[in-house]
């Protein structure tokens, strides 16, 4: 059987994509990438908003949420990051298990803020791309780097993520 690749947010591996270049290496993640094949993913960099870059954050408007610039509200990259969510899918159907940075407007899973038009806080949500990831590989073990605090978080990832390969991988 081949190895089970698994998504990460590249951000998490070591890589210097986030926002303000920077880095958001996780042992926790590193462990199970001792386990799993790991894909580095980082949705914002393959958009090409590259690095450095402005901020971004998702706003709720009467038409839906959207994840705009923070410093330019007229940049908007819902869309980008929907489209690239479905070329993963297309691309690497067989992921049997992914990895998030929390608080990510793109990749956060019921732990991003999102605002209201005029600046109001309402909450939390899920990001754009991981949301989209989620419809598009229905019941794909999912976790947040900030749910790997403890061996039997990273052992019940591990579990669910073999379950899901068993059933999917033929």
């Amino acid at each position: 059987m081949p190895q089970i690749e698994i998504g990460v947010s590249s951000c998490l591996l070591g890589h210097k994509v986030r926002y303000d270049g920077q880095d958001r290496k996780n042992d926790h993640v590193l462990k199970l990438c001792e386990q799993f094949h790991c894909i580095a993913i980082c949705p914002e960099y393959a958009i090409s908003l590259g690095v450095p870059r402005a901020p971004i954050k998702i706003i709720q408007f009467d038409s839906g949420k959207r994840v705009r610039g923070v410093e330019n509200p007229k940049l908007d990259v819902t869309d980008p990051l929907m489209e690239y969510a479905d070329s993963i899918y297309e691309s690497i159907p067989h992921l049997c298990g992914y990895i998030f940075k929390a608080r990510s407007p793109s990749c956060g899973v019921n732990s991003t803020p999102y605002f209201s038009e005029s600046g109001t806080d309402l909450g939390v949500t899920s990001g754009v791309y991981s949301n989209r990831i989620q419809q598009q590989f229905q019941n794909l073990p999912i976790i947040e780097d900030s749910e790997l605090k403890t061996d039997s978080d990273i052992q019940g990832f591990i579990d669910a993520v073999n379950n899901y390969a068993k059933e999917h991988i033929a």
